[in-house]
């Protein structure tokens, strides 16, 4: 997925669980990749959420994937 320029991150099953408890029609989630957070708003509230993905695999989404990164690295 990195190498196509997507953020992919695993949670703990609890974390999961929370996050589709803001299941109602409104929720909306907003990603602050330089703090590697993500905060998920709905009706029922915020919750913020820290993730943690190597340096390489950030450059790669930054980069919009592998062939980005090559261009702009080689």
């Amino acid at each position: 997925m990195f190498n196509c320029g997507m953020l992919v991150i695993e949670l703990p099953e609890e974390t999961i669980s929370k996050l589709f408890a803001h299941h109602d029609g409104t929720a909306e989630i907003t990603v602050d990749f330089r703090n590697d957070t993500f905060t998920i708003s709905s009706g029922r509230g915020n919750e913020t959420v820290p993730y943690h993905i190597a340096e390489f695999d950030k450059a790669l989404v930054e980069a919009g994937g592998w062939v980005g990164f090559a261009d702009a690295k080689y």
